[in-house]
């Protein structure tokens, strides 16, 4: 997933593969509309490392979770955050 190297707008969500198990984090660039990276889990130490590795974020769209908006104004407070419903 070489695009997460350039990504500048994100979208993140959870997700599991079947329900009531694991769930992770799926990016998307929401320019390209591609996924950027998975990640193994839905910590807000997981988004931060992540972000803190891809400093060039601008936007953030993300779910209302407490852990998302944390690492997002913990790690890329430039960031311009968008709460999804």
């Amino acid at each position: 997933m070489q695009e997460a190297l350039r990504a500048r707008r994100a979208n993140e969500t959870a997700f599991a593969f079947r329900r009531g198990v694991r769930y992770e984090t799926i990016l998307f660039d929401i320019e390209s509309r591609r996924p950027v990276d998975v990640l193994p889990d839905r910590t807000s130490e997981t988004l931060a490392a992540w972000l803190h590795n891809h400093p060039g974020v601008e936007v953030v769209c993300r779910v209302r979770a407490g852990a998302y908006a944390r690492a997002v104004k913990e790690t890329a407070p430039q960031a311009i955050e968008v709460a999804d419903r």
